[in-house]
């Protein structure tokens, strides 16, 4: 049954009439960047090393100051792009997808303010790579890394430890890093993704990485595929 306005105490109505003039002046005082920012994983392997590379389109939202009451960070991101692939082995995969983006602003920490950080990125052009730190890969997650034990089935999904190749993949698998850095090239689009894992196209729930001792990490198809808003 609705509420007759009559009866909202008046300064309810003021409060949030207020609320809504702060958040409406921080989105009109909002600046807007974009870019797109490529990570690349290198592995050294006993045939040699193997590195592969994923685009994702950056878009930020900075609020100069978030308003009292109001739900604005001061960096709002959306990410989108497809997930990076590495076939370590022959038909042996490790995929790489961004669930945010501290893992990047990590690498530019002498860029402060944030507005800095996010004026040069974002004018840039082709910048040149940073290493990210490998303890982020796991402890955000911000950069989450995993494999199929079985390519065919979506329920064999398991975190892969980047440092700890040799576990999973043998003697002389070894990370050498992980770097980020802004490009003026596309977003990657995931196409060999399909062939790699046929059932994703049809696939309608959640891929669900196990973590020891943690609740289990849990990835939506879509996100997978092209990239999420954060």
């Amino acid at each position: 049954m609705s509420i007759p306005f009559s009866t909202v105490p008046l300064r309810t109505v003021i409060l949030v009439l207020v609320c809504c003039v702060l958040v409406s002046g921080a989105q009109a005082g909002a600046q807007r960047f974009g870019w797109a920012q490529e990570t690349r994983l290198t592995v050294a392997t006993p045939a040699g090393p193997v590195s592969a590379r994923a685009v994702h389109e950056i878009n930020a939202t900075f609020y100069a100051e978030s308003p009292p009451f109001a739900t604005i960070t001061q960096i709002e991101y959306t990410v989108q792009g497809g997930p990076l692939m590495l076939e370590i082995a022959p038909d042996a995969w490790i995929f790489g997808i961004i669930r945010n983006t501290e893992f990047f602003e990590s690498a530019y920490a002498e860029l402060s303010p944030r507005q800095i950080f996010l004026d040069t990125l974002s004018s840039q052009g082709e910048g040149d790579p940073r290493p990210v730190d490998p303890a982020l890969f796991g402890a955000l997650p911000g950069l989450v890394f995993f494999r199929f034990a079985d390519p065919a089935d979506p329920n064999s999904a398991e975190l892969v430890d980047l440092g700890d190749l040799a576990a999973l993949y043998g003697p002389g698998h070894t990370l050498v890093g992980v770097t980020t850095r802004p490009t003026l090239q596309a977003a990657s689009t995931g196409g060999r993704l399909h062939n790699i894992l046929p059932w994703l196209a049809t696939y309608d729930d959640w891929i669900t990485l196990p973590r020891p001792g943690a609740r289990a990490l849990q990835i939506a198809p879509f996100e997978f595929v092209a990239g999420v808003k954060r």
